[in-house]
């Protein structure tokens, strides 16, 4: 038998939208990553997404040792004013980052059974993701969210738009 993670259903559940937004200062349409700041972790495939969707911004919640490089990339491009870095965050708040954003975006390289997947559906936030573990077991309906078809920037504002086009 397989035994999949799960979700502390009473910590990850949705908070109003308006609220979670404005009790955070985003006064934009918005998606969220959350996990450590790493290349592996794709939060500089959303920075460069950005330049081919202007109308969302970025939030990443977490920290890492590629915070730095990430936000002179999201400066480079010019997309610097659309990227929030957030920190860490205790975990019974991440329900309000993910309540507040459009999408939860989660670009990795590599992963097994990503727990911030499930957190975000959770919230009732659907999720776009990279074809990497058990993404696709986790991204299994249309009202989960988007799997990208490549791990590009370019794959990311497609299954935006997608899923802007066909919300959940």
């Amino acid at each position: 038998h397989v035994l999949r993670n799960g979700v502390d259903l009473d910590m990850f559940s949705p908070v109003p939208g308006d609220e979670a937004r404005e009790m955070l200062g985003i006064e934009r349409p918005a998606m969220v990553a959350v996990g450590n700041v790493l290349s592996t972790k794709g939060q500089d495939i959303a920075i460069r997404a950005l330049t081919l969707i202007p109308d969302i911004d970025l939030v990443v919640v977490g920290a890492g040792p590629q915070e730095g490089a990430f936000q002179r990339l999201a400066g480079q491009l010019g997309v610097a004013d659309r990227v929030r870095f957030a920190g860490r965050v205790p975990q019974e708040e991440l329900k309000y980052w993910f309540s507040a954003a459009e999408f939860s975006v989660l670009a990795s390289v590599r992963e097994g059974w990503p727990n911030v997947l499930l957190e975000s559906m959770a919230c009732g936030t659907p999720v776009i993701a990279s074809n990497v573990g058990g993404v696709p077991e986790i991204i299994a309906a249309p009202e989960a969210g988007r799997i990208m078809a490549q791990r590009t920037p370019e794959a990311l504002a497609d299954a935006v738009q997608e899923l802007r086009s066909s919300p959940p």
